[in-house]
């Protein structure tokens, strides 16, 4: 499993802190930002929102990947903001 399948697994999951801790990798890692973004947090969300569509994944699940999202999501955009400044 890569790096961007296990961030996205802790954004479904809703785990702040494994999520917290995988991105953080990636970056010092020397990841680029925006793949993180890209490839993990929006496509986690792309597969949240299938899954709600599909009857799979109700209100109360899609909370935890939403209150994840936002955070990572802000600090990898931080992060960008720094380092294009």
């Amino acid at each position: 499993m890569s790096k961007y399948e296990k961030i996205m697994n802790m954004l479904i999951a809703g785990d702040m802190e494994s999520l917290n801790e995988l991105v953080k990798g990636a970056l010092d890692a020397g990841d680029e930002a925006t793949n993180i973004f890209n490839r993990a947090l929006s496509k986690g969300m792309d597969i949240v929102g299938e899954q709600m569509q599909s009857g799979e994944m109700f209100i109360p699940e899609v909370l935890k990947p939403l209150r994840v999202v936002f955070p990572a999501a802000c600090g990898v955009k931080c992060l960008c903001e720094r380092i294009h400044t």
